[in-house]
Formats: structure tokens, sequence, C-alpha cells
């Protein structure tokens, strides 16, 4: 389990991108101005 090989890096950080994504697009819309949102 403590090998960091290059494939186990892009794993975690895809899945990092895949975690953080929807919590990132839930504050955009929270913060943006319904204006902006047609």
């Amino acid at each position: 389990m403590r090998k960091n090989g290059p494939f186990a890096l892009a794993f975690h950080t895809l899945v990092i991108l895949f975690v953080l994504a929807p919590l990132a697009i839930v504050v955009l819309v929270a913060f943006t101005p319904d204006e902006t949102l047609t």
C-alpha cells in the first residue's frame, strides 16, 4: 500500500477531482447572483 507509482498518483488526483468538482460547482452556484443563471 506504500507504493506511490505514477498510476496511483494519477488515480488519487482523479478521485480528489471527482470529489471536489460537485463541491466547487455548488459553491460557484451559491456565490453567483441569480441574474447570471438564466
